[in-house]
């Protein structure tokens, strides 16, 4: 057994005990020592593992990003990875590459968002720890779905072009100041039960109307806004167009 000592008189001295079960008469584990790394953003990661706790959080992602490991042979099994994603404006992709299990899925990192992992070192690779790779897609999916919204705040114009992408969407066009018509671009990739959720305000001139065009279900009525006055109507996609709530 190794002592550890305070100070040169022994005044307070700490020792290791051995496990039980050993099955070899000599098992090295690394000095729980840690280090955290913060490299800057790039689309590949190269990152030397060498401490028994490493934190890892990278620069903002401004783009896809692979990580590999580089596993130092002094690192040995229990070791831990903690991983902080942040993502820009922009859904962000992570590969987890050389260093992790082969099983451990790609992290998807919602808009705007930050995302927390943990890994233990089973002796060749990094493995996640509590959730498998299909929970962890799972987890990513749904994170991703809870982010997937963006708020749309154009000028007023007697006619306003809007492309709706997102699960969820706020659509809050400036003050209106004559009438309207509201014509949807929506993603080929939108799925159904997306919404979308206007807010219009008339200015103090006279009653103003929004008529649903383009992209709205054929028997949604036009919308009459009074004066001075702010209104709300919330629509549900379909799988082909948008159409009232209420």
């Amino acid at each position: 057994m190794t002592w550890i000592k305070e100070s040169a008189n022994g005044s307070r001295s700490f020792n290791f005990v051995a496990p039980e079960g050993a099955t070899n008469a000599t098992n090295e584990v690394l000095f729980p020592f840690h280090e955290k790394q913060t490299p800057a953003y790039a689309a590949t990661l190269a990152v030397a593992v060498k401490q028994y706790n490493t934190v890892l959080a990278p620069g903002k992602l401004t783009g896809n990003a692979t990580i590999n490991l580089s596993v130092n042979s002094q690192v040995t099994p229990g070791a831990k990875l903690l991983l902080r994603l942040e993502a820009d404006s922009t859904q962000r992709t992570v590969n987890l590459g050389t260093g992790f299990d082969a099983d451990a899925d790609q992290v998807v990192v919602p808009i705007s968002s930050v995302v927390f992992l943990e890994f233990t070192y089973d002796g060749t690779a990094f493995m996640p720890v509590a959730i498998n790779s299909v929970e962890l897609a799972e987890l990513t999916s749904e994170l991703e779905v809870l982010k997937d919204t963006e708020v749309l705040d154009p000028d007023y114009a007697a006619t306003l072009a809007v492309s709706v992408a997102k699960r969820e969407t706020f659509l809050q066009p400036k003050e209106l100041t004559g009438a309207v018509t509201l014509n949807l671009t929506i993603d080929v990739g939108l799925a159904p039960g997306s919404k979308l959720h206007i807010k219009l305000t008339a200015d103090s001139g006279a009653n103003r109307t929004v008529t649903l065009g383009v992209g709205f279900d054929a028997a949604a009525a036009a919308i009459t806004v009074t004066k001075s006055t702010t209104s709300f109507k919330s629509f549900v996609y379909d799988g082909t167009a948008f159409v009232p709530l209420t």
